[in-house]
C-alpha cells in the first residue's frame, strides 16, 4: 500500500531519490487520471454501506445488455496542513567551519557540542555568527547509521578549520525560504512540503546545490517549542511556457 497525504484537494505521495547531493525523501503529486466512475461488486458495495440510487443499463464486451445497480457517494479526503509561508530571497555566499556526522540524528547534540568545545578552546566563540546544518541524507529513506549530515559554524571570513574540521561556503543565489516552529523532529513536513506541493506550483526549479538549515537560537537556551528554523531551498527560475 503506498500511502501519502491530501494537500489542496490533490494526492502527494513519498518518494525516495538518490544522487550526487545526497539521499532525499521527496513529496511528489500523483496525477491518476481519474475523473469518472468507480465500479465494484456486490459484496464490495454491503461492505461499504452503499445504496442503490438507481439502475443503469450497462453493455458488457461479449455484448450483453444488462440492468446495474448505481450507487452515489462522496470522498471527503483528509486535507493535509499546507498553511506555510515562503519567501523567495538572495542570499550572499558566507564561509562556514563543518564537522561531518554521520549516524542516527540523535547524535546531533553532541555533534555541534563537539564544535562548540573547539570554538571555545581556540576562542573563536566569540566570533561566532550562526548555527547552520546541511542534511545530506534523509534518514526515512536509508539506514540511520548511514545519514550524513554537516554541522556547520559561521564565525566569519577569518576564521581556519582545525583537525577534522573544514571549510564549507553556503549560499549565493536565490533560495526558497520557510520557517519552522518547534521541535527538529518536524522539519521533514516542511521539507516535504517546500520540494513537492510548493516547488511544483512555484514556477521555480532546483539549483545543482544542496539546501541547508540556519537555526535562529541555542537549544539549549529554549524549550522545544520556540526553536525557530530557517529552511534554504535553493532555487532558480524555470523556463517560461
Amino acid at each position: 500500500m503506498v500511502r501519502g497525504d491530501i494537500i489542496d484537494d490533490k494526492p502527494w505521495v513519498k518518494i525516495v531519490i538518490a544522487g550526487d547531493l545526497g539521499v532525499q525523501g521527496l513529496l511528489v503529486k500523483v496525477d491518476t487520471g481519474f475523473t469518472g466512475e468507480l465500479k465494484v461488486s456486490g459484496e464490495v458495495a454491503d461492505e461499504l454501506g452503499l445504496e442503490i440510487n438507481y439502475v443503469q443499463p450497462t453493455q458488457y464486451a461479449d455484448g450483453r445488455v444488462k440492468d446495474v445497480p448505481v450507487s452515489l457517494a462522496v470522498a471527503e479526503p483528509e486535507k493535509g496542513s499546507a498553511n506555510i509561508e515562503v519567501k523567495v530571497v538572495s542570499v550572499k555566499p558566507f564561509k562556514v567551519i563543518a564537522c561531518r556526522h554521520v549516524g542516527p540524528h540523535k547524535g546531533l547534540f553532541r555533534a555541534y557540542g563537539d564544535l562548540y568545545s573547539w570554538a571555545e578552546k581556540t576562542g573563536w566563540v566569540k566570533s561566532l555568527k550562526g548555527i547552520y546544518g546541511l542534511p545530506i541524507d534523509d534518514p526515512r529513506g536509508m539506514p540511520e547509521k548511514e545519514c550524513r549530515f554537516d554541522c556547520c559554524f559561521d564565525f566569519g571570513a577569518d576564521v581556519k578549520p582545525g583537525e577534522g574540521l573544514r571549510e564549507e561556503f553556503l549560499g549565493g543565489g536565490r533560495y526558497a525560504v520557510a520557517r519552522h516552529l518547534g521541535p527538529y523532529e518536524g522539519l521533514e513536513d516542511k521539507y516535504d512540503y517546500l520540494y513537492g506541493p510548493w516547488l511544483n506550483a512555484s514556477g521555480y526549479l532546483l539549483r545543482e546545490k544542496p539546501f541547508f538549515n540556519h537555526y535562529l537560537q541555542d537549544p539549549e537556551t529554549l524549550p522545544p517549542e520556540e526553536w525557530q528554523t530557517d529552511i534554504y531551498l535553493p532555487i532558480e527560475k524555470g523556463e517560461q511556457k
